[in-house]
């Protein structure tokens, strides 16, 4: 049973209908220059998807399409049946959760509909023929700049319709008037009859015309034409066409069209053109052989349309597409260099303080360390926080789909977190259903996110008590599954009243909340944006003063050709150590470098730049190399380029970069390096890199 309910018909659908049929659209092929406009759609409304439809007695055509195949559907299943009863902009930013979208066949169908925003396609008697529209896989929302861009794209497209139903109009027009020179009628009208005939046509159909003798004088001009280039008829006639042409049309190219039209040869082209106070006009024009009942050309009938505004509309969109483009390109500027400028001198402040920690300190020490540890911490969880919430609102972001172990994802975070839940004596327990399948295929570190920022809200917002994740798994059939993830709490509860604010950026339940346990509000906004990527769900039970339930259910792909062979490190392995070669220019990371691996029992250098580090490897030889990215005379990425390249030289190189945006590991990867560690780092996870690569180079050479 369809619950979706059918829109109403526009009070002028008779003459609507009237309206899109006398476009001819339905039915004719791909229109390129449609095209491009829905894709100019979706570029700037950041969508995936992008559709000009248009939508007859039965049906809704989609007629160019970016993002998904083109085709039709009932009308009465269609989105835009809705936004043809609009004005302006329909917008609706969760199609799933909305009372009426919500039941929509092809949105139940398919999860890929989340967000929605169309403008009806008007035209100049306002008739709603179709929309333009962008489609999102997320819930989203256009900003004011970019609903002004979707009415202006929309406008351009009702004028793209306009100029090809004027166009094909006149080709039939002219086709059939050329032509009766060979028919019938040939006989009984003469050359002049005929190309009155047809100026008249013309006119008729209401374009601008100017007719020209072989050799570019004019002949005659109407109306229109006159008025469009601010002339009157007597000031043309007579003068030479160069009269209208722009200097910045080539003689050369110009010669060349009219030498073609000296030959019978039809052209047709946009030009710029000289009005007569010396403005430029953009015009699109036909230019017409006309020929005498003998077949000898005898003039030169030019059909203009003026496309100033269209394509002065069309400048106006590549220049707010290269202002968003430089913004984009700016702004991940800022956050990288932000992450990098943050994270230097947080990589000493926690190293220091996590080496201290462990020498012999009185009480008083213990807690000063303790409290610089901590603020540390809390200072890199804002920023991690703020470059996750850009990461995922920007084109960057992706979910990955690699093969993963849920039991050890599980496991690893309440590993993580146990030491920060038994600072408050809180119990923190998990309970894995043992029905789970072994491996899945997803985002490993993605689901990680959203667990760690449940369990930590968890932990914070409880006093005493217990934090309890759980997890099981709903089968859907042999491939597929939904991994539900359930994070519980005996804290302080959320007011029923103020549950749904809690997922919006900067926002906790009230002030007094932000005061007494403090963070930045955007974690639950991070675990909201992960899961609606996931095309998971999220919800919230919660009573004030009990405790809160977070649910999370999130599909997956089952593997089933895969073992979990990941096994924990164990801590009796033999250690290894190596001359290791560091390349850092910050002098607070040398040094924590320095303490960390020594004391470890690693022969180190340092170099601070990687012309140096470069320079020294020609005259000695290390295991290991760990590299910065961001140094003066020579980057991280360079230095490495060389080693690979020049020096030849195939040893693992470890990045240790306090940037932290998506595509640098990538990037690391992409120029030669063989791991990677985002600063501040804990030394435990540094040594477990270096062991890493070290035992490797071991095994390679006992082969």
């Amino acid at each position: 049973m369809n619950l979706f309910p059918k829109a109403p018909l526009p009070s002028n659908e008779v003459d609507r209908l009237k309206a899109l049929r006398s476009y001819n659209i339905l039915e004719s092929g791909q229109e390129k220059n449609l095209d491009e406009l829905a894709k100019l759609a979706s570029y700037i409304c950041g969508t995936p998807i992008g559709l000009i439809n248009f939508i007859d007695e039965e049906r809704q055509y989609e007629k160019s399409a970016v993002g998904m195949p083109r085709g039709s559907r009932p009308r009465e299943d269609s989105v835009c049946q809705y936004t043809i009863l609009q004005d302006d902009i329909l917008e609706i930013q969760n199609l799933a959760k909305n009372d009426i979208f919500k039941f929509n066949p092809l949105i139940r169908e398919d999860p890929n509909f989340r967000f929605y925003a169309g403008m009806p396609l008007s035209t100049a008697e306002g008739y709603h023929v179709g929309a333009l529209c962008v489609i999102d896989t997320k819930p989203g929302k256009l900003n004011a700049e970019q609903k002004k861009a979707l009415r202006t794209i929309a406008k351009q497209v009702m004028t793209q319709l306009e100029m090809r139903k004027l166009n094909t109009n006149l080709k039939r027009e002219v086709e059939h008037l050329l032509g009766e020179r060979f028919q019938e009628t040939k006989d009984k009208l003469t050359s002049k009859e005929l190309e009155a005939n047809l100026l008249q046509k013309s006119i008729d159909k209401a374009n601008a015309t100017i007719k020209f003798d072989l050799n570019g004088k004019i002949l005659s001009a109407n109306k229109l034409f006159c008025k469009m280039m601010g002339y009157q008829p007597k000031e043309l006639i007579g003068q030479d066409h160069s009269l209208l042409i722009s200097k910045d049309e080539l003689k050369e190219t110009h010669e060349k069209y009219w030498e073609k039209l000296r030959q019978g040869v039809y052209h047709r082209g946009k030009f710029i053109r000289i009005t007569k106070n010396g403005n430029k006009k953009w015009i699109e024009a036909n230019y017409n052989p006309i020929f005498d009942e003998q077949g000898k050309l005898v003039s030169i009938l030019n059909i203009s349309h003026d496309i100033t505004n269209e394509v002065q509309y069309q400048k106006d969109l590549e220049k707010s597409k290269l202002v968003a483009e430089k913004a984009l390109e700016a702004n991940d500027k800022f956050l990288s260099n932000m992450s990098h400028e943050i994270r230097t001198p947080l990589n000493a402040i926690i190293g220091f303080s996590d080496i201290l920690k462990n020498e012999k300190l009185n009480d008083a020490q213990t807690d000063h360390v303790n409290t610089i540890l901590q603020a540390g911490k809390n200072l890199l969880s804002i920023v991690n926080d703020i470059l996750d919430l850009s990461k995922i609102e920007s084109c960057e972001f992706a979910l990955e789909n690699n093969p993963f172990s849920p039991a050890h994802v599980i496991k690893s975070v309440e590993k993580m977190l146990r030491e920060k839940a038994e600072e408050k004596n809180i119990l923190l327990e998990s309970n894995i259903d043992k029905k789970i399948p072994k491996m899945l295929s997803g985002d490993e570190f993605r689901l990680s996110q959203i667990i760690i920022n449940l369990v930590s809200n968890a932990i914070k917002f409880t006093s005493e008590g217990f934090v309890k994740i759980s997890a099981s798994a709903k089968l859907l059939d042999e491939e597929n599954c939904t991994l539900n993830i359930r994070v519980q709490d005996s804290g302080i509860g959320i007011p029923k009243q103020k549950q749904k604010m809690i997922y919006e950026r900067f926002t906790q339940a009230d002030t007094d909340t932000t005061r007494k346990y403090g963070g930045t509000g955007l974690g639950l906004n991070i675990v909201k944006l992960l899961t609606e990527n996931f095309k998971g769900d999220l919800s919230i039970k919660s009573k004030l003063g009990e405790g809160s339930l977070f649910s999370v259910s999130i599909p997956f792909k089952i593997e089933h050709e895969l073992e979990d062979d990941k096994q924990e490190v164990n801590q009796k392995q033999e250690f290894l150590a190596g001359r290791i070669l560091m390349f850092e220019d910050n002098l607070l990371n040398q040094k924590l470098g320095q303490k960390i691996l020594t004391d470890l029992g690693h022969e180190l250098t340092i170099v601070s730049n990687g012309e140096e580090g470069v320079e020294w490897l020609k005259h000695n030889e290390a295991d290991l190399i760990l590299m910065d990215l961001q140094m003066p005379k020579m980057d991280g990425y360079q230095a490495t380029s060389v080693i690979r390249k020049d020096l030849e030289l195939d040893l693992p190189i470890i990045a240790m970069t306090a940037h932290s945006l998506g595509q640098e590991k990538t990037k690391c990867i992409q120029h030669g390096m063989s791991d990677y560690l985002s600063k501040p780092f804990k030394p435990e996870d540094l040594n477990r890199k270096i062991q890493a690569a070290l035992s490797g180079i071991k095994k390679s050479e006992s082969v």
